[in-house]
């Protein structure tokens, strides 16, 4: 099996960074690690918004991973996320935003949910 390059995301929602809240972080990278290492998928950088609803699109990682991907000449195979509640808590704007990573990536993996979508294929829905 050839090493796919990925890239990492989580949310999560707390507004503050108690105790829980850091052990949550470090549940859900290594959780991410876990099935990386297991698949063969080195990744290359690990993003994450805490704080953020997924409702709120305007999140800092979500843009910081959509600009890296437009300026970066290097190959990434896959997007790695928790799960998809990471990404989006609104099926169309989920849908959206699978539809801009589309364009520089093959994969989305949700860890929890397995392969969200294989981005080879042309993302067509109606949101009305």
């Amino acid at each position: 099996m050839n090493q796919k390059i990925g890239i990492s995301y989580f949310r999560i929602a707390a507004t503050d960074q108690s105790a829980s809240d850091v052990e949550k972080e470090s549940t859900r990278q290594k959780k991410i690690e876990s099935y990386a290492s297991e698949q063969e998928i080195l990744i290359v950088r690990q993003y994450a918004d805490i704080g953020y609803s997924g409702l709120d699109m305007d999140r800092p990682s979500v843009k910081q991973i959509l600009n890296d991907l437009r300026a970066n000449e290097e190959k990434i195979d896959c997007l790695l996320v928790d799960s998809t509640a990471s990404l989006s808590r609104d099926t169309v704007e989920l849908m959206e935003l699978l539809k801009q990573l589309n364009q520089y990536v093959e994969s989305v993996i949700s860890v929890d949910e397995g392969e969200l979508i294989d981005l080879g294929i042309e993302l067509d829905y109606n949101a009305n």
